[in-house]
């Protein structure tokens, strides 16, 4: 390894590609001469984690320069505030709502509303159940409709126990 090295002592590139190794972990750290080297190569000193290596990289690579460049070219926005439902989702609904009569049957399994929530709050008209709908009044915490199914069931199970008990 050593006369490999002093065949070329300054041509890393050479040196790097013959070992593969980094020719930047060469350039960080190096030899004095050939047996310099090989005993770096040996104890493992050329060797990166190219992780590490690319995290090292991209830190030296984002100077203040790069990032000041970054930040002029970037342009101010104007954000748009949500300005609620579009008169046609709202005319569509209580279209719908009109033609079943406001059968909550129908509702149920045309928008997938609870059943729980719609008698909870019972809608005023077809434009009323609109607004409800798609502000999200029929829509019921999915984890919370889980709990009460669990101690629904839980409870029926609790209840039919004792009968099948033995002594």
């Amino acid at each position: 390894i050593a006369r490999i090295f002093d065949q070329r002592p300054h041509d890393y590139a050479w040196v790097a590609g013959k070992y593969g190794i980094r020719v930047e972990m060469l350039k960080s750290n190096p030899p004095l001469d050939g047996r310099d080297f090989a005993r770096n190569l040996m104890a493992g000193s050329y060797n990166a984690d190219d992780v590490a290596f690319a995290q090292a990289a991209l830190r030296r690579n984002l100077s203040d320069a790069s990032l000041s460049r970054s930040i002029s070219a970037l342009r101010r926005t104007q954000t748009k505030a949500n300005a609620g439902p579009a008169e046609e989702e709202l005319r569509s609904i209580a279209a719908f709502w009109d033609k079943c009569g406001g059968d909550p049957s129908a509702l149920v399994e045309r928008f997938g509303v609870s059943r729980a929530c719609l008698a909870e709050i019972p809608p005023l008209s077809g434009r009323n159940f609109a607004e409800q709908l798609l502000s999200g009044f029929y829509s019921p915490d999915r984890v919370e409709q889980a709990k009460a199914n669990w101690r629904d069931a839980l409870q029926h199970d609790l209840a039919r126990a004792p009968s099948q008990l033995r002594r």
